[in-house]
């Protein structure tokens, strides 16, 4: 398997709370263009406030690709 693959496998094991400690320390190592926070990072910034903030918002994968209609 690679490893890419092997590390979104063993995402899939992790908590909530873990999930948005892995979120936020992946959006301290993705570049934002100098002088500027685009609105996607801003508006992901927002969420995972709102979610540290209420962890029982959160949705699991599953939970997500079923609204999408491909769960």
């Amino acid at each position: 398997m690679k490893l890419v693959e092997q590390i979104e496998q063993d995402m899939l094991t992790l908590s909530v709370p873990e999930r948005m400690r892995l979120l936020e320390r992946l959006g301290e190592l993705v570049p934002v263009p100098e002088g500027e926070e685009p609105d996607s990072v801003a508006e992901a910034k927002r969420r995972l406030a709102e979610m540290q903030a209420d962890p029982s918002i959160a949705m699991s994968w599953e939970e997500i690709k079923t609204q999408l209609g491909r769960g």
